[in-house]
């Protein structure tokens, strides 16, 4: 990824979460060693383990897509669109397995934090910790996978800069601004059309 890339603040917050992951899943697997296992240990490393995923999916949905999530349903509806891609935007980021895997995490979220910690008891929480390690690997791997075809989809931000910059060169065809408004729906993120933007003022001056 190029050092001036205007998602490389956003790609390099989602690293950083997924080593969050990586330290939970770390947690969980000492906790799970333990000779008896403190529910409210694994419970708050469960529900942590879904705000790491959400925040990478809002960093995506809010600065890539460009789209703000409102409602009562929004954190499924976040999680769900995560898996199909948007086309000229971003491919898809986690696969329909994975997501409705995740699904769960979601909902155990939801009962931790309506719950007294000595309520956590049952096979609930002792599935969903015994099979965070696996499924986290996955959100990791996934995760991973995306940024790397990331670049792929958005180099149209930097042919855009390119044509715009190169105004003196001659060769026909479309115009400077005509290329740049031919372009500026597959921008792929908003700080990419803000660029778009003052290239396209620039060149028409």
């Amino acid at each position: 990824m190029r050092r001036d890339d205007p998602l490389d603040e956003v790609t390099t917050a989602i690293r950083r979460e997924l080593a969050n992951c990586a330290a939970l899943r770390a947690e969980a697997r000492a906790e799970l060693c333990r000779p008896e296992r403190n529910p409210r240990v694994l419970g708050s490393i469960t529900h942590d383990f879904y705000n790491c995923c959400e925040r990478v999916f809002r960093r995506i949905g809010a600065e890539i897509n460009g789209a703000s999530y409102r409602g009562e349903a929004w954190h499924k509806e976040l999680l769900f669109r995560m898996t199909v891609a948007v086309s000229g935007i971003r491919p898809q980021v986690i696969t329909e397995e994975l997501a409705a895997e995740l699904d769960e995490y979601l909902s155990f979220r939801h009962v931790f934090r309506n719950s007294y910690g000595f309520e956590l008891k049952g096979d609930r929480l002792a599935r969903l910790s015994e099979r965070l390690d696996g499924v986290a690997s996955r959100f990791e791997q996934e995760i991973a996978t995306f940024l790397a075809s990331l670049d792929d989809e958005i180099d149209v931000c930097f042919v855009v800069v390119r044509d715009v910059i190169d105004v003196s060169c001659p060769g026909g065809g479309l115009g400077v601004t005509d290329r740049v408004a031919d372009r500026r729906a597959h921008a792929s993120d908003r700080q990419c059309r803000d660029q778009v933007e003052r290239c396209s003022t620039t060149a028409a001056r």
